[in-house]
């Protein structure tokens, strides 16, 4: 999808779940993502339109940050520390959150 979007050349990594054999909400695909870019979880926050994602990244101890694209979130689920509309809002929030990674 990056390459279809032509941005690929962009990002310095890209990670896949292959690299842990495990997939999303498991607690060791977003431990697998923070020892491979040498980040602490109090040190990430995880962006995602899906709930399910960021109950992972919770789990860990990430902060999160949810965009509503789509539906919000299941009951099941933690809240986000983060809500935002758009990646402007996303942006303006974190600025001026304690969330925001150091």
């Amino acid at each position: 999808q990056l390459q279809n979007a032509g941005i690929f050349d962009k990002f310095d990594e890209v990670l896949s779940v292959d690299g842990v054999q495990k997939y999303k909400p498991h607690p060791d695909v977003y431990r697998y993502a923070l020892k491979h870019v040498g980040v602490e979880a109090k040190e990430a926050v995880m962006v995602a339109a899906h709930d399910w994602d960021l109950e992972g990244a919770k789990s860990v101890g990430m902060k999160t940050a949810f965009l509503k694209r789509h539906l919000g979130f299941a009951s099941i689920y933690k809240s986000a520390d983060v809500t935002a509309s758009d990646f402007v809002d996303l942006a303006k929030q974190l600025s001026t959150s304690n969330t925001s990674a150091k």
